[in-house]
């Protein structure tokens, strides 16, 4: 097989589904070196960019179909994507992908499938209707298995083999090892990381983990180091575990490559342009921008905005400046910098007052002109208190 199109869960910054990602590539390309993969993706830059492969925006089914139809196989590739817990839209989405392949004709392969939860009896019976279909399916522990037995699926096809990720090469410790000391740990002493994801809405749950780590770190002189899984969507959930430890030594936060406070759940941002310097401080993920609005900066309009986004400017400077410095705030608010694309977010909604979606982030921003300069900010999660805007304070 020489083309293969790949779904699933790619370009929304989650750790553990990128290195899938990965390790599905190094096995095709084990196999096949000169083999074509094109990817689905929430952010086709970033994806192509980080895993050399051509990517497919996640809704763009045209683009999707044409892909697959000019492809030897669709690949659904790995994770937990038929579950409903997250959502039925999701796995309606995954299922839809599936149901296309066949539609196109083209061989349809389920890689190493996580399955379930499943609660929705619409959801089971499409799930056994869809999955029927596949040529192959392997799932990653046997209870995934079990759960498509119980579905009415024949055994036949389905094969337990093991989460893609462990097929990949040991990385080299000392990388990690690096990373751990520039954030200040020390390496010879016992570390804990410890991934935190939201749960059910259940804030008890982050007061539950405090108190075991607290345990573990005086049990065994520990330094607990928390790691978001998927960035920035976990710093919450991390923020609210290390809120009830603000009082404990030897806890660490480590948030993507941004700059951060030691132990502290204070987030900062900061940016300057020519004579003017802005900083913003939140208790979430954030980002701050300043820009002058300069009529050389519009030659470069059609390369980081979207269409609509151009009508919008109608080559003029400052109303470049407004959504230059919005790009700005969410790329960094996010953690993300240049690694996601400009292109491939629309900050429009903000005209609206509506938050920004980047993947299935949502963002506020906001935004203020002074002397000439554009000035953006955006947050992670939305305001508490009602937020009007930005004001301008210059100190001297």
């Amino acid at each position: 097989m020489n083309k293969i199109v790949i779904s699933g869960y790619y370009g929304f910054a989650n750790a553990g589904d990128e290195a899938m990602l990965t390790s599905i590539g190094r096995a095709l390309r084990g196999v096949q070196p000169e083999i074509d993969l094109t990817v689905i993706s929430g952010n086709p830059a970033e994806t192509s960019a980080k895993h050399k492969v051509k990517s497919i925006y996640r809704f763009n089914f045209f683009k999707i179909y044409s892909a697959v139809k000019n492809a030897d196989m669709l690949l659904s590739g790995g994770g937990s994507l038929l579950q409903d817990v997250t959502s039925l839209r999701s796995l309606f989405y995954y299922l839809f992908i599936i149901l296309m392949g066949k539609m196109a004709g083209k061989k349809v392969m389920l890689y190493s499938h996580g399955i379930g939860p499943i609660r929705n009896t619409l959801a089971r019976k499409l799930t056994r209707i869809v999955c029927s279909k596949a040529d192959l399916i392997t799932v990653r522990d046997a209870d995934s298995q079990t759960e498509l037995l119980k579905m009415g699926l024949s055994g036949r096809n389905i094969i337990v083999t093991a989460d893609s990720v462990l097929a990949l090469p040991v990385a080299d410790k000392t990388i990690g090892q690096k990373i751990l000391q520039n954030a200040g740990i020390d390496i010879n002493r016992p570390v804990l990381g410890i991934s935190v994801r939201p749960w059910a809405n259940d804030i008890n749950c982050f007061k539950v983990i405090a108190a075991a780590l607290k345990q573990f770190k005086s049990e065994h002189d520990a330094q607990i180091v928390l790691l978001p899984l998927q960035y920035p969507a976990d710093l919450k959930s991390c923020a609210a575990v290390n809120s009830f430890l603000k009082d404990e030594k030897d806890i660490y936060f480590l948030r993507n490559n941004k700059p951060y406070i030691k132990n502290s759940p204070v987030f900062f941002n900061v940016s300057h342009s020519k004579k003017y310097a802005v900083i913003a401080v939140a208790p979430s993920g954030v980002g701050v921008d300043i820009e002058k609005a300069e009529e050389k900066n519009l030659v470069c309009a059609r390369r980081v905005f979207l269409e609509n986004e151009r009508k919008w400017i109608n080559n003029e400077t400052s109303k470049f400046s407004v959504l230059w410095t919005l790009k700005e705030s969410v790329m960094k608010a996010l953690g993300e910098g240049f690694a996601l694309a400009p292109k491939d977010f629309d900050v429009m909604p903000f005209l609206d007052n509506k938050s920004i979606t980047v993947g299935d982030t949502e963002l506020w921003a906001y935004t203020a002109v002074y002397d000439g300069y554009s000035v953006s900010l955006c947050l992670s999660n939305e305001p508490k208190n009602k937020f009007e805007g930005i004001e301008i304070v210059r100190i001297k």
